[in-house]
């Protein structure tokens, strides 16, 4: 647990590593295999 808001830990890693999906999600941008029109697909899923 952290008691950092979303906002402040979003300025943390550099801007090109992460991308905020949803209000309460970051996605490595190096681990996306594919985006969709229902979702986006990390890893081998």
């Amino acid at each position: 647990m952290t008691l950092m808001s979303f906002a402040s830990l979003e300025d943390l890693p550099p801007p090109s590593t992460f991308v905020r999906t949803q209000s309460p999600y970051m996605v490595a941008i190096e681990k996306i295999n594919h985006i969709g029109k229902r979702g986006i697909w990390l890893g081998g899923r």
